[in-house]
């Protein structure tokens, strides 16, 4: 399952999303992985989600991300839940990245049954229709 929350900034994104992460890590026997662009957030989480600041990293495309997240399930086979706060904020993603990258995303989201959660800092009406099918 893919879901994306879209919306301008300061709309409540970031804060949906770290409450869906504390929910889900209560309620699953899997692991959660909240992939952020900075470390703001990282004492808003329950201690048992695995924090990413993923400026940390040498991430610096879609694909490279792609790469990244296969590398952090290989290492974890009992991921639930990957939250990937502020897609567009991380260097040289842009919106067609992603749209041509969303089908590897939903390839791992089905072999390995791995949620993923995204957001992206855009208006939703200015969304692709087929991004707008995962909104929530």
């Amino acid at each position: 399952m893919i879901k994306l929350i879209a919306g301008e900034k300061g709309s409540g994104k970031t804060k949906k999303m770290i409450d869906m992460a504390n929910e889900m890590v209560e309620n699953t026997l899997g692991n959660v992985v909240f992939i952020d662009v900075n470390n703001k957030n990282m004492y808003n989480l329950k201690h048992h989600i695995r924090f990413v600041n993923i400026k940390e990293y040498d991430i610096n495309d879609i694909k490279n991300l792609v790469s990244f997240i296969s590398g952090i399930m290989c290492r974890d086979h009992d991921i639930d839940s990957i939250f990937i706060d502020g897609l567009l904020k991380i260097k040289s993603i842009e919106m067609d990245n992603i749209l041509d990258n969303m089908d590897n995303i939903k390839s791992l989201s089905e072999k390995f049954k791995t949620n993923f959660v995204l957001s992206l800092s855009c208006n939703e009406n200015d969304l692709p229709e087929s991004l707008k099918e995962l909104g929530i």
